[in-house]
């Protein structure tokens, strides 16, 4: 199973990775080995068998057999997922998704019996058009995400330095890191 065959998926994941804000726009940084190697890591069930699919590993790796195990096949995945979040160092930080159908779907699929001045075709009515609210504060948000606000930022810089208030800006912004530190 190649993921990335598909050329939209590969589209959509390349374009939430870091892009070096003093490159010009669109190229990518190439880990050094220093930072962190953030990927997705996804477990499926498959012919009885619960398979790892790791973007730095050459192909699937069985983790575990359904039926031998007498569990359900995300049982499994959680001992592997738990097994792999103990072996980590301290310093790596981990984000769990799950991959899920998508509610407006479900929530069509429910309210397409339904008379119009029902209760509950208003109520269904009503989350359909929280989770289109959703989705479109998630475009904005993956926008803001994506956007590089260095070219915004130095101007700004130059504008505070032409006005003359960029020296005494930077002597209050140093005086509160001072009082911060202080602090500790």
């Amino acid at each position: 199973l190649d993921l990335f065959a598909s050329s939209e998926l590969q589209q959509a994941h390349n374009s939430f990775s870091r892009k070096d804000a003093f490159l010009h726009e669109g190229k990518q940084i190439q880990s050094t080995g220093a930072e962190d190697v953030f990927h997705f890591v996804a477990y499926i069930p498959h012919d009885g068998k619960v398979y790892e699919l790791d973007g730095l590993q050459t192909g699937p790796i069985v983790v575990g057999d359904i039926a031998e195990a007498g569990h359900k096949w995300y049982t499994i995945a959680r001992e592997a997922i738990q097994q792999r979040m103990n072996v980590a160092s301290g310093g790596v930080k981990f984000n769990l998704m799950a991959v899920v159908g998508d509610k407006r779907a479900a929530l069509k699929e429910k309210q397409g019996g339904l008379a119009e001045d029902s209760t509950e075709y208003v109520q269904i009515q009503s989350d359909l058009e929280q989770q289109e609210l959703k989705r479109k504060q998630w475009k904005l948000e993956n926008e803001r995400r994506r956007h590089n606000y260095v070219p915004l930022c130095v101007e700004l810089i130059k504008q505070l330095a032409r006005q003359g208030k960029l020296p005494d800006l930077v002597t209050e912004a140093k005086g509160r890191m001072e009082a911060k530190r202080q602090k500790k």
